[in-house]
């Protein structure tokens, strides 16, 4: 719960009452799920903040509104099974992504954040750099976008890959125009008139080609990136599985000395 209550206290039996009913074994605070409430935060911030949280659920797999809200409630063995490394922002996500990786049930709770103080966020900062959202949240940005590349890299890897296809396409149509035109126009044979194309569009050749060996590469990464998204998965799910035996076996044993 943030100490200066942007989320009311009245949010706590919210997220502990699934967790008491076994309905879930974590809950999130969700402003930005269809019934919450975001007042008094500014708009670029806000704006920002939600389409952030659409691209970091898109990464980290499933149907969450809002993945950076670290007002949550946990049920304790739940945390005890899940192996944490970051210590830093990225925690919050992390340990959404490794929950539902172990197949444990994550429910939003539609919550009101509502900023006591309107001046809040805005930036002291008297260097070149814009008062605006994207600059006042930059490091937090770069941080959440590092962490989305780690654990989904084919998400980002998508976006440059339908620019060189487009590239490619839009080649292909600009070529393919002229080639027609040229057969019609000059009335040479189909060899010389795709010679005279090409000798023609060399710059849009060269793109093309360019464009076409960029996307091999980045159609490589993103093959393997899935490939060791999915071993990632697997050698977690087994380091867990493993933890459990070890911790049982320690249990049985000290039950037996005693």
């Amino acid at each position: 719960m943030d100490a200066d209550l942007s989320y009311g206290p009245e949010h706590i039996p919210k997220l502990l009452f699934p967790l008491i009913n076994n309905e879930a074994d974590i809950t999130l605070a969700s402003p930005y799920h269809k019934d919450g409430l975001v007042k008094n935060v500014p708009k670029q911030r806000a704006v920002l903040s939600k389409w952030g949280n659409r691209l970091l659920a898109k990464g980290i797999g499933g149907q969450i509104s809002t993945v950076t809200c670290v007002v949550r409630g946990f049920k304790r063995e739940i945390v005890n099974q899940l192996e944490l490394v970051n210590d830093g922002k990225e925690l919050h996500l992390e340990i959404i992504q490794k929950a539902q990786m172990m197949g444990f049930r994550i429910m939003e709770i539609p919550a009101s954040l509502i900023w006591k103080d309107k001046k809040r966020g805005r930036s002291k900062n008297k260097g070149f750099l814009p008062d605006i959202a994207v600059f006042k949240m930059r490091r937090t940005i770069l941080s959440h976008l590092i962490f989305n590349y780690i654990t989904n890299p084919g998400l980002l890897l998508f976006i440059p890959m339908f620019i060189l296809i487009m590239n490619i396409i839009i080649g292909l149509g600009i070529m393919g125009y002229f080639y027609f035109e040229n057969l019609h126009q000059l009335h040479l044979s189909y060899f010389q008139t795709l010679r005279q194309t090409l000798l023609n569009g060399q710059l849009t050749f060269i793109v093309m080609l360019f464009s076409f060996i960029a996307l091999m590469i980045f159609s490589v990464f993103y093959f393997l990136s899935f490939q060791l998204k999915h071993y990632f998965e697997e050698l977690y799910t087994l380091q867990i599985r493993l933890n459990e035996k070890i911790t049982h076996f320690l249990e049985i044993n000290n039950q037996e000395i005693k």
